[in-house]
């Protein structure tokens, strides 16, 4: 693993170095390399932990051994955090923390050593200014997003590990230098890395970006296909910069095997950006849905009363009787409640659609509140005899035929059946049923139907065609072709009624004269010469008419009385001779007026 660190020395060597000092550090690196540290070889607890943390945090050992000030003031306040609970105990967490929920108190302590090197000359002053807006609270920014601060996040770091070993860091700095000390073939490099590795990792920090953060490489024992926090940190800074992972991956140049580690890394930290960023999304799409609801929430709190009661104005006068719209009052408060449930409006996303919801079905229960309030006013009045005819008629699915008042049209032989009832009882004129070319009537309104359609009716004596009583039996003299059909109409619904055409006029040619009498002419007699006309006489002037004088006690002349008109004949001669017969309704004729039946009947008009 040791190999590693041999490719990043030499990634930077050839950054910032000469070649003849570059091809030394790594051929003294080459020889440390065949001597890994293994912790458990050490006998105290204190070289143990120096060990440990070589092994996992070897990146950190330049800025320990070096005395980095920065490192060294950091560590004691990390360590107070820990114990305050503010930072995590372990390395990652503490890390985690501090880039995450602790950002202001971590920019509260970096801001106290802005004017220090190495913050001073490598973090940028925006930078500074953006620590302290975060550490007074101006700003919710976290701190990983502070540009320029890479390398400080790599002090926070080896911060956090300082301070999670539990060691002190200046007893920390010596055990590291014993351990190195015992590995033989490493010697020859123990100068150049504790006393150069940190400047040198510093200044190429611009050309080698986020790689000279993985020092985790260093001493082999962590290594960079693992992922090291820096590197995954510095990897997701391009990422967020819209770097693809190839376009990374293609930062490190290809020296021994850096760039496949770099590949390694990157197929390590990849799936949790991934992560972060599908996070991210959920939090973004859950916020949204939040602020939405939120919105709908007040729509409906706003708008939701004034729909339940609108529902209830729609519904409640389509009832009939009391019991109907004490449930429809019911059904209103069980909508206002539900249109106002904030499960409600999350299950429809919107106000809108849950409104269109509610009345759908709120809607359902309140049809079948009506149709059972219409099936109890309906069953009450076919109960009732003494109810009103047109409503009675109506629950048994009669309604008006034609429109017309007083007759109906029924859907079953029920309805039928009873319209004919009040028909008979002359309380009704007309039934007819639905699917049926025939119409009923009887009595004085068929009578009446007949003489509108154009018949003359006529009682016969006897029982009728279809068993009703005496005087309700008629015939009837159609004078037209539509007449005798509706006629007919009635007669197929059993009216009693037997129909007939107009008789038809015939001639008898027998009775013609055989030959006519020749025409004599007189001759014209002379014109008598015109005597002279006489001379036109002046007109007297006309006297002035005098005042009449009215005396008292004389009646005034009545005026002539008009001339009156009837439609009823009565025949004089003819087979009809000593009956009558009323026409109505036909136009009447004055009184006197010579009439007959076409049968060879004649008469004369006389009063009603």
């Amino acid at each position: 693993m040791l190999r590693k660190w041999i490719a990043f020395a030499l990634l930077v060597a050839t950054s910032v170095a000469t070649p003849a000092r570059a091809d030394d550090f790594v051929s003294d690196l080459a020889q440390c390399a065949k001597a890994p540290i293994v912790a458990a070889s050490f006998a105290t607890d204190d070289l143990k932990t120096a060990a440990t943390f070589i092994a996992q945090h070897g990146e950190c050992v330049p800025m320990v051994t070096s005395g980095d000030p920065l490192l060294y003031g950091l560590s004691p306040t990390i360590s107070v955090l820990q114990q305050q609970g503010v930072l995590g105990q372990g390395t990652q967490a503490c890390i985690d923390d501090t880039l995450g929920k602790a950002s202001r108190e971590m920019s509260g302590v970096l801001s106290k050593f802005a004017d220090a090197a190495p913050m001073s000359t490598l973090v940028p002053s925006k930078s500074r200014q953006l620590l302290l807006a975060i550490a007074n609270g101006q700003s919710n920014e976290p701190l990983y997003s502070v540009p320029g601060l890479t390398l400080i996040v790599d002090h926070i770091s080896c911060g956090c590990a300082v301070a999670s070993s539990a060691m002190d860091i200046n007893k920390l700095k010596d055990r590291i230098h014993e351990v190195l000390e015992t590995i033989g073939s490493c010697k020859n490099v123990v100068g150049k890395l504790l006393g150069k590795a940190y400047d040198i990792a510093a200044a190429g920090y611009g050309a080698a970006k986020d790689a000279v953060n993985s020092l985790g490489c260093t001493f082999g024992l962590g290594g960079c296909s693992s992922g090291p926090p820096f590197f995954c940190s510095g990897y997701f800074s391009l990422r967020a910069q819209h770097q693809a992972p190839d376009q990374i991956v293609a930062i490190f140049p290809d020296v021994f095997q850096f760039k496949s580690w770099a590949q390694d890394g990157a197929n390590k930290c990849e799936p949790q950006w991934q992560a972060k960023q599908d996070q991210l999304a959920r939090e973004a799409a859950q916020k949204a849905a939040d602020e939405l609801l939120e919105k709908e929430l007040a729509k409906a709190e706003k708008l939701g009363s004034a729909n339940a009661l609108g529902f209830a104005f729609r519904w409640s006068p389509k009832c009939s009787d009391e019991p109907c719209k004490v449930s429809i009052a019911k059904i209103s408060d069980q909508y206002n409640a539900d249109i106002h449930d904030p499960a409600t409006i999350k299950q429809y996303v919107t106000f809108t659609s849950a409104l269109r919801a509610m009345e759908k079905k709120y809607g359902d229960r309140a049809e079948l509140a009506i149709i059972l309030s219409k099936d109890r006013h309906d069953k009450a009045l076919r109960d009732n005899v003494n109810a009103p005819v047109g409503d009675r008629l109506a629950a048994f699915g009669c309604k008006l035929f034609l429109a017309r008042p007083m007759q109906s049209l029924c859907k079953g032989q029920k309805g039928f059946d009873v319209c004919a009832d009040y028909v008979r009882s002359d309380k009704w004129q007309l039934c007819a049923q639905e699917g049926h070319k025939g119409v009923y009537s009887a009595g004085r309104a068929l009578d009446q139907q007949l003489r509108l359609a154009g018949c003359i009716p006529e009682r016969v004596p006897g029982r009728g065609r279809y068993q009703v009583l005496q005087s309700d039996a008629y015939r009837a003299q159609c004078l037209s072709d539509s007449a005798l059909m509706r006629c007919e109409a009635f007669a197929d619904g059993k009216s009693a009624v037997s129909c007939s055409g107009a008789p038809r006029l015939t001639f008898d040619r027998s009775r013609l004269p055989t030959r006519l009498q020749p025409i004599s002419l007189t001759p014209l007699q002379p014109v008598s010469p015109i005597a002279p006309v006489r001379p036109v006489l002046p007109v007297a002037p006309i006297e002035p008419i005098r005042p009449i004088r009215v005396v008292p006690g004389l009646r005034p002349r009545a005026p002539q009385a008009e001339v009156p008109k009837s439609t009823l004949c009565a025949f004089e001669e003819g087979p009809r001779a000593g009956q009558q017969q009323d026409y109505a309704p036909m136009d009447p004729l004055p009184v006197g007026t010579p009439c007959h039946d076409g049968r060879g009947s004649t008469g004369h008009v006389i009063a009603n």
